[in-house]
Protein backbone atom coordinates (compact mmCIF):
# COMPACT_ATOMS: atom_id res chain seq x y z
CA UNK A 1 0.00 0.00 0.00
CA UNK A 2 2.66 2.66 0.65
CA UNK A 3 1.67 3.03 3.72
CA UNK A 4 5.22 1.62 5.19
CA UNK A 5 5.20 2.47 9.75
CA UNK A 6 1.80 3.73 9.98
CA UNK A 7 -0.01 0.35 9.41
CA UNK A 8 -0.88 -1.31 12.36
CA UNK A 9 -2.68 -5.12 12.52
CA UNK A 10 -6.15 -5.18 14.19
CA UNK A 11 -5.30 -8.57 15.20
CA UNK A 12 -6.58 -12.23 14.14
CA UNK A 13 -10.34 -13.18 13.47
CA UNK A 14 -11.76 -16.43 13.37
CA UNK A 15 -14.83 -15.95 10.56
CA UNK A 16 -16.86 -18.88 9.64
CA UNK A 17 -14.05 -21.16 10.38
CA UNK A 18 -11.59 -19.17 8.59
CA UNK A 19 -8.94 -17.56 9.55
CA UNK A 20 -8.38 -13.62 8.88
CA UNK A 21 -5.67 -11.10 9.44
CA UNK A 22 -7.27 -7.56 9.56
CA UNK A 23 -4.52 -4.71 9.08
CA UNK A 24 -5.39 -0.97 9.54
CA UNK A 25 -3.69 2.10 8.17
CA UNK A 26 -3.25 5.37 7.74
CA UNK A 27 -4.30 6.15 4.21
CA UNK A 28 -1.50 8.07 2.13
CA UNK A 29 -3.78 11.37 0.35
CA UNK A 30 -6.47 11.66 3.08
CA UNK A 31 -5.65 12.67 6.64
CA UNK A 32 -8.88 11.83 7.87
CA UNK A 33 -9.03 8.32 6.10
CA UNK A 34 -8.26 5.38 7.08
CA UNK A 35 -7.49 2.01 4.73
CA UNK A 36 -8.49 -1.50 5.53
CA UNK A 37 -6.90 -4.51 4.16
CA UNK A 38 -7.88 -8.18 5.27
CA UNK A 39 -5.45 -11.36 4.32
CA UNK A 40 -7.82 -14.50 5.08
CA UNK A 41 -6.81 -18.05 4.75
CA UNK A 42 -9.96 -19.98 2.07
CA UNK A 43 -8.38 -22.92 2.61
CA UNK A 44 -8.06 -23.10 -1.47
CA UNK A 45 -12.13 -22.21 -1.78
CA UNK A 46 -13.03 -19.01 -3.77
CA UNK A 47 -13.70 -16.17 -1.79
CA UNK A 48 -17.17 -16.09 -3.94
CA UNK A 49 -18.01 -19.61 -2.50
CA UNK A 50 -21.03 -19.69 -0.57
CA UNK A 51 -20.34 -20.79 2.98
CA UNK A 52 -23.02 -21.60 6.02
CA UNK A 53 -22.46 -18.97 8.81
CA UNK A 54 -23.82 -19.84 12.68
CA UNK A 55 -27.07 -17.94 13.47
CA UNK A 56 -27.84 -17.36 9.69
CA UNK A 57 -30.49 -19.63 7.99
CA UNK A 58 -28.76 -18.60 4.67
CA UNK A 59 -25.31 -19.23 2.68
CA UNK A 60 -23.16 -16.15 2.50
CA UNK A 61 -20.18 -15.93 0.02
CA UNK A 62 -16.51 -16.11 1.93
CA UNK A 63 -15.86 -12.21 0.90
CA UNK A 64 -18.97 -10.96 2.38
CA UNK A 65 -18.52 -12.32 5.83
CA UNK A 66 -15.64 -11.64 5.73
CA UNK A 67 -15.98 -7.99 5.11
CA UNK A 68 -19.27 -7.84 7.21
CA UNK A 69 -17.03 -9.31 10.25
CA UNK A 70 -14.25 -7.35 9.88
CA UNK A 71 -15.52 -4.08 9.14
CA UNK A 72 -17.45 -5.06 12.71
CA UNK A 73 -14.39 -5.50 14.59
CA UNK A 74 -12.01 -2.58 12.76
CA UNK A 75 -15.16 -0.28 14.09
CA UNK A 76 -15.00 -1.37 17.86
CA UNK A 77 -11.23 -0.85 17.94
CA UNK A 78 -11.28 2.25 16.27
CA UNK A 79 -14.46 3.86 18.90
CA UNK A 80 -12.52 1.89 21.47
CA UNK A 81 -9.20 4.07 20.52
CA UNK A 82 -11.30 7.07 19.91
CA UNK A 83 -12.32 6.95 23.45
CA UNK A 84 -9.02 6.84 25.49
CA UNK A 85 -7.96 9.63 23.03
CA UNK A 86 -10.62 11.80 24.21
CA UNK A 87 -9.90 10.45 27.62
CA UNK A 88 -5.92 11.19 27.48
CA UNK A 89 -6.81 14.61 26.34
CA UNK A 90 -9.09 15.64 29.11
CA UNK A 91 -6.88 14.25 31.41
CA UNK A 92 -3.99 16.78 29.90
CA UNK A 93 -6.91 19.63 29.08
CA UNK A 94 -7.58 19.55 32.94
CA UNK A 95 -4.11 18.90 34.36
CA UNK A 96 -0.80 19.35 33.44
CA UNK A 97 -1.72 21.46 30.20
CA UNK A 98 -4.35 23.20 31.64
CA UNK A 99 -4.22 26.92 30.91
CA UNK A 100 -6.64 29.40 32.63
CA UNK A 101 -7.15 31.11 28.89
CA UNK A 102 -8.67 27.66 27.91
CA UNK A 103 -12.51 28.00 27.95
CA UNK A 104 -13.71 25.62 30.92
CA UNK A 105 -16.64 24.32 31.14
CA UNK A 106 -18.04 22.03 34.12
CA UNK A 107 -19.46 19.91 31.87
CA UNK A 108 -15.49 18.63 30.51
CA UNK A 109 -14.97 17.92 34.24
CA UNK A 110 -17.87 15.84 34.20
CA UNK A 111 -16.84 13.49 31.37
CA UNK A 112 -13.63 13.54 32.87
CA UNK A 113 -14.69 12.07 35.39
CA UNK A 114 -16.70 9.29 34.23
CA UNK A 115 -13.50 7.95 32.36
CA UNK A 116 -11.43 7.43 35.86
CA UNK A 117 -11.46 5.89 39.21
CA UNK A 118 -12.35 7.73 41.83
CA UNK A 119 -11.43 6.79 45.68
CA UNK A 120 -12.39 8.05 49.11
CA UNK A 121 -9.89 10.05 50.66
CA UNK A 122 -10.95 9.69 53.53
CA UNK A 123 -10.34 6.33 53.60
CA UNK A 124 -6.84 6.31 52.97
CA UNK A 125 -5.93 9.81 54.48
CA UNK A 126 -6.93 9.83 58.46
CA UNK A 127 -5.44 13.60 59.12
CA UNK A 128 -8.25 14.49 56.63
CA UNK A 129 -11.09 13.62 59.23
CA UNK A 130 -9.29 15.36 61.56
CA UNK A 131 -9.05 18.85 59.66
CA UNK A 132 -12.83 18.60 58.53
CA UNK A 133 -14.08 17.93 62.33
CA UNK A 134 -15.97 20.17 64.43
CA UNK A 135 -12.68 20.77 66.62
CA UNK A 136 -11.78 22.83 63.71
CA UNK A 137 -14.36 25.39 64.18
CA UNK A 138 -11.92 27.15 67.05
CA UNK A 139 -9.27 27.69 64.20
CA UNK A 140 -11.85 28.54 61.78
CA UNK A 141 -9.62 27.85 58.84
CA UNK A 142 -10.63 30.16 55.52
CA UNK A 143 -10.85 27.52 52.97
CA UNK A 144 -11.02 30.03 50.58
CA UNK A 145 -8.06 31.24 51.35
CA UNK A 146 -6.21 27.98 50.90
CA UNK A 147 -7.51 26.80 48.18
CA UNK A 148 -6.99 29.42 46.58
CA UNK A 149 -2.99 29.59 47.78
CA UNK A 150 -3.27 26.07 46.38
CA UNK A 151 -3.76 27.68 42.81
CA UNK A 152 -0.45 29.69 43.43
CA UNK A 153 1.98 27.44 44.20
CA UNK A 154 3.70 25.45 41.53
CA UNK A 155 2.97 22.05 42.56
CA UNK A 156 -0.83 22.34 42.16
CA UNK A 157 -3.44 24.31 40.01
CA UNK A 158 -7.28 24.47 41.39
CA UNK A 159 -10.11 24.58 39.57
CA UNK A 160 -13.35 25.91 41.12
CA UNK A 161 -17.06 25.71 40.08
CA UNK A 162 -19.92 27.21 41.57
CA UNK A 163 -22.99 25.16 41.47
CA UNK A 164 -25.69 26.94 43.03
CA UNK A 165 -25.33 25.78 46.77
CA UNK A 166 -22.39 24.15 46.47
CA UNK A 167 -18.68 24.98 45.13
CA UNK A 168 -17.05 22.66 43.73
CA UNK A 169 -12.94 22.62 43.95
CA UNK A 170 -10.65 20.45 41.76
CA UNK A 171 -6.80 20.13 42.90
CA UNK A 172 -4.57 18.80 40.44
CA UNK A 173 -1.52 17.19 42.06
CA UNK A 174 1.53 18.06 39.30
CA UNK A 175 3.79 16.00 40.25
CA UNK A 176 1.68 12.94 41.03
CA UNK A 177 -1.01 13.44 37.98
CA UNK A 178 -4.02 13.24 40.19
CA UNK A 179 -6.90 15.39 40.90
CA UNK A 180 -8.85 15.85 44.16
CA UNK A 181 -12.23 16.23 43.75
CA UNK A 182 -13.88 18.33 46.69
CA UNK A 183 -17.34 19.40 47.14
CA UNK A 184 -19.08 21.55 49.78
CA UNK A 185 -21.82 23.72 50.48
CA UNK A 186 -21.45 27.51 50.21
CA UNK A 187 -20.95 27.91 53.75
CA UNK A 188 -18.58 29.27 56.23
CA UNK A 189 -18.98 27.05 58.53
CA UNK A 190 -15.91 24.45 58.95
CA UNK A 191 -18.09 21.37 59.86
CA UNK A 192 -17.78 18.39 58.17
CA UNK A 193 -21.04 18.10 57.46
CA UNK A 194 -20.52 20.83 54.67
CA UNK A 195 -17.98 19.18 52.78
CA UNK A 196 -19.93 16.70 50.89
CA UNK A 197 -17.24 14.46 48.85
CA UNK A 198 -13.46 14.33 48.99
CA UNK A 199 -11.94 11.68 46.52
CA UNK A 200 -9.22 11.05 44.48
CA UNK A 201 -9.58 10.90 40.83
CA UNK A 202 -7.24 8.26 39.04
CA UNK A 203 -6.86 7.32 35.32
CA UNK A 204 -8.32 4.14 34.70
CA UNK A 205 -4.54 2.26 34.54
CA UNK A 206 -4.02 3.73 37.65
CA UNK A 207 -2.37 0.27 39.42
CA UNK A 208 -0.28 2.00 42.17
CA UNK A 209 -2.22 2.49 45.12
CA UNK A 210 1.23 3.78 46.60
CA UNK A 211 0.67 6.76 44.38
CA UNK A 212 -2.78 7.72 45.81
CA UNK A 213 -1.57 7.80 48.93
CA UNK A 214 1.48 9.75 48.32
CA UNK A 215 -1.34 12.44 46.54
CA UNK A 216 -3.06 12.24 49.58
CA UNK A 217 -0.27 13.11 51.93
CA UNK A 218 1.10 16.00 50.14
CA UNK A 219 -2.70 17.40 49.85
CA UNK A 220 -3.36 17.53 53.50
CA UNK A 221 0.59 18.12 54.51
CA UNK A 222 -0.17 21.65 52.32
CA UNK A 223 -3.47 22.18 54.12
CA UNK A 224 -1.76 21.99 57.46
CA UNK A 225 1.73 23.57 56.65
CA UNK A 226 -0.76 26.93 55.12
CA UNK A 227 -2.97 26.81 58.47
CA UNK A 228 0.70 26.43 60.60
CA UNK A 229 2.12 29.39 58.61
CA UNK A 230 -1.26 31.53 58.75
CA UNK A 231 -1.36 30.90 63.01
CA UNK A 232 2.45 31.99 63.58
CA UNK A 233 1.59 35.30 60.92
CA UNK A 234 -1.57 35.62 63.27
CA UNK A 235 0.68 35.89 66.49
Amino acid sequence: SGAGEKVFACGLLKIAGLSCQVFVAAHETIDSALEVFILCMTKGERVDTYVAVEGSLFAERICDVVLEYSMTAVEKVITAAASKMRNVHLWKRLGSEFATTFPLSEVLMDELRQCCHHIDMMDIEPRLQSLLTEETNEIQIPWDEIFKSFDRSPLFHCIRFDRGEEINWVVYSREYDIFIDIVSEQSSSMTQNHFRRVRLLLKENFGEQNIAKNASDQFVSFILNWVWDDCWLGL
